[in-house]
């Protein structure tokens, strides 16, 4: 499966990537959520079922400030790696007008691959298996004098880059 995010309608910062399908999300009442926030942890991972597969991995994202992979296993204990992210051979931040950033999830390998522009940048999270949905978070600058408050992402279904392939 291959995303492809245009980016930001304007300026904004936005983590696209993969969760794990959960049901109910408006039984947890949130307004505003982030995966970093550990008090719903616990029930997302009673929301675990068997088409998730053995991966620990349940939210992985593209960090657009840095290019930096953060993912989460929704482990309180752990404290998985949300925050300034994990290295990875061949990231790149990616400014909001930068043109697109792509994702290609590859579940035969495990994978999760960054692209830029179609160049392949390389693997940002190996270890992947199960189902998984894409996502995206937004922060949006937010000074409605300067560039309004409204803030779009367009994300669609991609065509893998031939040189990619």
């Amino acid at each position: 499966h291959y995303f492809l995010s245009a980016g930001c309608r304007n300026f904004c910062y936005y983590w696209p990537g993969i969760i794990r399908p959960i049901q109910g999300w408006d039984k947890l009442g949130l307004e505003v959520f982030g995966m970093g926030d550990v008090s719903a942890h616990e029930y997302l991972q009673a929301e675990r079922t068997e088409r998730w597969g053995d991966s620990d991995v349940h939210w992985c994202t593209f960090d657009q400030w840095q290019g930096s992979c953060n993912w989460t296993d929704w482990n309180a204990e752990s404290q998985s790696t949300i925050g300034d992210g994990i290295q990875w051979s061949g990231m790149e931040a990616f400014e909001f007008d930068d043109g697109e950033l792509g994702l290609l999830l590859d579940l035969d390998s495990g994978t999760l691959t960054a692209y830029k522009n179609g160049r392949r940048l390389g693997i940002m999270k190996d270890g992947l298996s199960g189902e998984y949905c894409w996502t995206t978070s937004i922060m949006a600058h937010f000074n409605p004098g300067y560039f309004g408050n409204e803030q779009s992402i367009r994300i669609t279904r991609g065509k893998l880059p031939l040189a990619s392939t």
